[in-house]
């Protein structure tokens, strides 16, 4: 019995581990495509602030 627990024990710290590096590769990625897209929003309000100004 005690091989049977320490096996399944084993099993789920492995589906554990798997499932965290998973989710957080996953998790960098949309953070990553965020931080591009707030960047482009940046910038396409400071030339549309800078237009504003040339503009007054």
């Amino acid at each position: 019995m005690a091989k049977v627990r320490i096996l399944v024990i084993f099993i789920f710290l492995f589906l554990n581990i798997v499932l965290v590096g998973f989710l957080s590769i996953s998790n960098h990625k949309s953070e990553r495509a965020n931080k591009l897209k707030n960047i482009r929003i940046l910038k396409s309000k400071k030339a549309f602030n800078g237009h504003l100004f040339k503009a007054n």
